[in-house]
């Protein structure tokens, strides 16, 4: 039937390898240096940048717009994310791991890490879901997430300990 044979043609157009187009005659565009300031809150701009009253006005709307400034990061916070440490480096490496421990509901996606070398982040591709467990775990499941929470601090580390093998435990136990 035509539904049969519509079904099977895309079955097929997945499995063919996608025509790929490399072409070498690409100018490559520069757009200067990041030069400019906003007079009144010090945001960077590139020259273009300005709208036809010659201002830069995309980030603060001439001082109409302030945001107070961030708070400060906990020092442990700071040296765990800045420092090279192996203590650091184990922390940046399983940053998503030690804040899931400290989260109340899971989180599910698609993750797709961007190529490439920079600060820490990750892509979500499709729908996000927010998993929130009963108050009390069953006897086949360890205690996780929210169900956390009811228990004595030093016991609800242990716990998360346990169901995070790689986090070190000293590091744990500070955060």
């Amino acid at each position: 039937s035509t539904i049969r044979r519509r079904i099977r043609n895309e079955a097929d157009n997945r499995r063919r390898p996608k025509r790929v187009c490399i072409r070498n005659d690409v100018e490559e565009h520069n757009c200067g240096t990041v030069s400019e300031q906003c007079g009144f809150c010090g945001a960077v701009y590139w020259k273009e940048e300005k709208n036809t009253a010659h201002k830069y006005t995309k980030c603060c709307h001439d001082r109409k717009v302030q945001l107070p400034a961030f708070p400060d990061a906990p020092e442990l916070l700071k040296v765990l994310l800045t420092e090279n440490s192996p203590d650091a480096k184990n922390y940046r490496q399983r940053i998503r791991e030690y804040n899931s421990a400290f989260a109340f509901a899971s989180m599910g996606a698609q993750i797709k890490p961007p190529r490439g070398t920079g600060p820490y982040c990750y892509r979500l591709h499709g729908q996000v879901y927010h998993r929130v467990s009963p108050l009390y775990a069953s006897d086949q499941h360890k205690e996780s997430y929210g169900q956390l929470y009811i228990f004595d601090s030093s016991e609800a580390t242990e716990k998360r300990l346990s169901n995070n093998q790689n986090s070190l435990q000293h590091v744990f136990k500070k955060t």
